[in-house]
């Protein structure tokens, strides 16, 4: 009797361990591979589209997944709030944050229930709970080229020279560049199964793309560098120390690489 008592002792004292482990214990980080002086290695960046709406009761807990899935992976992961969908999803500029453009991406990724993230353009889920192993299955990926922006803005005429430094690191990649504009720290409206939240903060939300819908033609072999430059002028409202640059290269295979910089130094913006 000793014995099964002990045993069922230690039976409860196991599932009891079990009960206590943290949410943020089922994220298993993963080192992303560190260019050194000897390799020209470097990780594919994760662009999450989520898809989303103010009128979305669901969309926060959206939200917030992703944002404990950037804690985890840091700036490897880029999201960008895409405001769109049904009437009863989507408030439309310039009362809400819904764009024509953010339309179109909606309609494209053939998204019809909310909140839905699109991973590097190859896969999407409208389950939350499988957001985390979708990023993980693809943080060790490794890229074709490298991509980095800088952004100079002139506050006068809020214009920002948007200059993005590409470079091939292995074979040929051939698609569209995207570059797009996103805004944090947005406080507006949020529904709720409670009501409206009128004080919601609201970050990395699409405002608009600078160079066409879909992009510009790109291509780069290997070892190839190209500078790429582009001027967007701030609509009013917009707050030039939230506002960043999203890039992009991504063709039929999917986002191939991704990068992300603030117009002004500002580091509420940064790994947002």
């Amino acid at each position: 009797m000793k014995r099964l008592s002990y045993f069922i002792i230690g039976i409860t004292a196991l599932l009891t361990a079990c009960s206590n482990i943290d949410d943020s214990e089922r994220f298993i980080p993963v080192e992303p591979v560190t260019p050194t002086p000897d390799t020209v290695e470097i990780n594919r960046g994760i662009l999450i589209e989520d898809f989303t709406g103010q009128l979305c009761v669901n969309c926060p807990e959206g939200a917030k997944e992703i944002h404990s899935i950037q804690n985890v992976y840091g700036e490897n992961v880029i999201a960008v709030a895409i405001h769109s969908g049904p009437s009863n999803n989507c408030i439309m500029a310039p009362i809400g944050l819904g764009t024509e453009t953010g339309q179109a991406y909606c309609k494209d990724a053939g998204i019809d229930r909310f909140p839905t993230a699109r991973f590097n353009r190859n896969s999407t889920s409208a389950n939350i709970e499988s957001w985390a192993s979708e990023v993980r299955e693809r943080i060790q990926a490794l890229a074709s080229l490298a991509l980095t922006v800088e952004n100079t803005y002139d506050e006068a005429t809020k214009n920002v020279e948007i200059k993005v430094l590409a470079k091939g690191i292995k074979e040929s990649t051939n698609g569209s560049l995207q570059l797009w504009i996103v805004e944090d720290h947005i406080i507006t409206s949020q529904l709720f199964s409670t009501g409206f939240n009128k004080e919601y903060e609201h970050n990395h939300i699409f405002r608009a793309a600078v160079n066409g819908d879909w992009g510009e033609d790109f291509s780069i072999k290997e070892a190839e560098e190209k500078v790429i430059t582009h001027n967007f002028a701030l609509e009013d409202g917009w707050k030039a120390e939230n506002i960043s640059v999203v890039a992009f290269v991504y063709n039929k295979d999917g986002v191939q690489q991704v990068t992300k910089a603030s117009i002004i130094a500002n580091p509420q913006t940064e790994n947002e």
